[in-house]
């Protein structure tokens, strides 16, 4: 099992939903476990935005005792200009790939203002 951390970034989000990370396979994976670390989002206009990020899950996985909705980890965040919020505080997400539906789950971010949110996200991938 290899694990690698990791981060990436997106800038100038608006009100377009953008996908920040794919729990994906590659080369010769067959299963991915990751653990999201931290979320910043960053406001990069001079006036308040509100921020959201949510997680979705694909269609068809999940039961009646473990359900995989889809879920906002915040909504409409309230970010004053030339500010920061870390969503995580401490908490741990855990996205997975799942081999039924060929298919893994999706962080994404969206901001009520054009070109206004900056977002970095740190994660640990399990393969």
């Amino acid at each position: 099992m290899a694990n690698a951390f990791k981060s990436s970034s997106k800038t100038g989000l608006g009100t377009t939903i953008t996908s920040l990370y794919t729990c994906g396979i590659s080369g010769s994976e067959t299963k991915k476990t990751t653990v999201l670390l931290g979320i910043t989002l960053s406001n990069t206009t001079a006036a308040t935005i509100k921020a959201s990020v949510f997680l979705d899950r694909p269609t068809g996985v999940g039961t009646t005792n473990e359900p995989k909705d889809d879920v906002f980890v915040v909504k409409d965040a309230i970010i004053p200009a030339g500010s920061s919020l870390e969503v995580m505080s401490g908490n741990r997400i855990v996205l997975q790939y799942y081999t039924s539906v060929t298919a893994g789950d999706i962080l994404r971010a969206y901001s009520d203002t054009a070109t206004s949110l900056d977002v970095i996200v740190s994660y640990l991938e399990i393969t």
